[in-house]
């Protein structure tokens, strides 16, 4: 993080990852393959929840860090999102337009938010 004054919540990485762990939820409100259900809805919540732990940390190498498991996280959101699709699953077409909003922004954020950061202590 840039200061000790800014929190996880301030980082726009992390409310567009947010943004999308809602949507997923609202997408499968109805759903009842509980099992896929699961998974999609956990790997898209690991993704912002990895951001805030990793700005959280006290050094920008453990956020760099826990930047690459949200990205993780968001290519297997991303994996599941498209094998729903592939199988032409009711619910999942509304999947498609956001698969389209949403992966190219959170990819990019964090992988320039863990560019920018230098591989020292934050000030606490």
């Amino acid at each position: 993080m840039e200061s000790a004054d800014e929190s996880f919540e301030k980082l726009e990485v992390w409310r567009r990852s947010h943004g999308l762990s809602i949507e997923v939820y609202r997408l499968l409100a109805d759903c009842r393959d509980w099992g896929f259900k699961d998974q999609i809805t956990r790997s898209a919540n690991s993704i912002s929840d990895n951001i805030a732990e990793g700005a959280e940390r006290t050094s920008k190498a453990e956020f760099k860090q826990f930047l690459g498991y949200a990205k993780g996280s968001a290519g297997e959101t991303r994996s599941q999102m498209l094998r729903a699709i592939a199988l032409s699953c009711p619910r999942m077409r509304a999947f498609i337009s956001f698969h389209r909003l949403w992966k190219p922004s959170v990819n990019t954020l964090c992988l320039s938010k863990a560019k920018v950061l230098p591989n020292r202590k934050f000030n606490a």
